[in-house]
């Protein structure tokens, strides 16, 4: 029987599982995945401490979650968390609750082994470096950035914003109107501009995205797929995050879409419509990745070290 390794993902936004299989060449296979939507970025604030209710929930979705990987046969189970925990001041509070209950240390990641990680799904894809390919992962509280090309890194970086930080810092009331929108898109233009002239330089095949906002989009473009490897090299052109834009600038229902996520959503489309713009790019491709995927491959490396 093939080794199973569970992983938990402590984000901004919501609190990743997976229960992965690591086949004997090395591929992984997703046997199992759940997660729940907790916003703990909207509760940090100027003061950078998570509520303590808020953080009691967090523990308590972390132990039901590593409990479920058990028993979907993972025989090891990693826990990391990303920016919401680098960033937060009582983060050590958080870990001491979870190291107690689950008996498993939280390990906190850092802007630059985040984005290292990022780097390591590629080789799930062999056929993906043939070319520079940007890989990006937009989370609740930070984005990631990698280039790869023929099996070299070529550009990896971190900027410490994500989607929930920003919907929090957004002033208006109207969360979908159009001064919210020339908002959104004047703010991820400032963003994302310190790395867009190398970005430029780089004759890029494609745009990926890996984040869960990126699944979701995908979901809801396609909606005949079933399942998130049905998503697998799925082309999500400008016209589709155009139209899916206006749906939701309108108020009109979304199907596939929880309710909770809408506003995510929305901020995300904003966000991947200003980037290809400045990249000159007319699509993006969608890939049942994230950077647990990566957390397990830097786990194999290790262990056939």
């Amino acid at each position: 029987m093939h080794e199973r390794i569970g992983v938990i993902d402590i984000g901004s936004n919501t609190i990743h599982s997976d229960v992965f299989e690591i086949r004997r060449d090395g591929t992984l296979w997703k046997r199992y995945s759940a997660g729940t939507v907790n916003r703990l970025g909207i509760h940090l604030g100027k003061t950078k401490v998570i509520p303590p209710r808020a953080l009691a929930d967090a523990v308590r979705i972390i132990c039901r979650l590593y409990t479920q990987a058990r028993k979907a046969g993972a025989t090891r189970v990693g826990i990391f968390a990303t920016s919401i925990l680098r960033e937060a001041s009582n983060a050590a509070t958080l870990c001491r609750a979870v190291k107690k209950r689950c008996g498993c240390p939280v390990d906190i990641l850092s802007a630059r082994r985040e984005a290292s990680l990022l780097s390591r799904i590629a080789q799930q894809y062999p056929f993906l470096q043939k070319k520079p390919v940007l890989f990006i992962d937009l989370g609740g509280g930070s984005a990631e950035y990698s280039v790869r090309s023929c099996g070299r890194i070529e550009y990896e970086k971190s900027f410490a914003y994500g989607l929930s930080k920003t919907i929090g810092m957004m002033p208006y009331r109207n969360r979908y109107g159009s001064d919210a929108a020339r908002w959104y898109t004047a703010f991820f233009t400032a963003k994302i501009k310190p790395c867009i002239k190398t970005l430029s330089r780089l004759p890029l095949a494609r745009v990926v995205g890996t984040s869960s906002v990126v699944k979701t989009i995908g979901m809801v473009c396609y909606p005949r797929v079933r399942s998130l490897h049905g998503l697998s090299g799925k082309n999500i052109s400008v016209a589709h995050l155009r139209r899916l834009c206006r749906t939701l600038q309108e108020g009109r229902p979304v199907p596939r879409l929880d309710p909770v996520r809408r506003e995510i959503v929305y901020s995300g489309v904003l966000y991947f419509l200003t980037l290809l713009a400045r990249l000159k790019k007319r699509h993006l491709y969608s890939y049942p990745l994230s950077i647990r995927e990566g957390y397990v491959m830097k786990y194999i490396t290790r262990q056939s070290a």
